[in-house]
């Protein structure tokens, strides 16, 4: 059962969530689904289980890969994990930027320190609910 969170709460998530989608991920993860709007999700698969279809000539998911499901929630634990210090190889600086950011449910905190959430630090959000460690970058 998703989360009750404020309308603020989930406006925070979502972009967050969209960040990560959008160009965050690409680097080790093919988006295979994705909808930002009406219950954001996405569905991934890692880009080293792609196999070239060759009739389409299109890349897809090989026959064991993996789909990831991310959602707000995913985001949301992604966050906790990381503010908590339970992600292993994140640059303490990213921990500090997400911290202020999910304090203030904004990816542009106002107090300035510590900079906004760009689509990497967005992708480590996921990385960290995914598999509790950044394991890519």
């Amino acid at each position: 059962m998703p989360a009750t969170r404020s309308a603020e709460r989930t406006e925070f998530l979502t972009d967050v969530f969209t960040t990560a989608m959008e160009g965050g991920v690409s680097y080790w993860a093919s988006v295979l689904e994705y909808r930002h709007t009406e219950s954001p999700r996405a569905v991934l698969v890692h880009t080293e289980e792609l196999i070239l279809d060759h009739e389409t000539m299109s890349w897809v998911p090989g026959p064991d890969a993996e789909e990831l499901i991310v959602d707000l929630d995913v985001v949301a634990r992604g966050i906790s994990r990381i503010v908590k210090g339970e992600v292993d190889y994140l640059p303490e600086t990213h921990r500090a930027r997400i911290a202020a950011a999910s304090r203030e449910n904004d990816m542009m905190p106002a107090n300035g320190r510590h900079g906004d959430i760009d689509a990497g630090i967005a992708e480590h959000v996921v990385q960290a609910a995914l598999f509790g460690a950044i394991v890519h970058g």
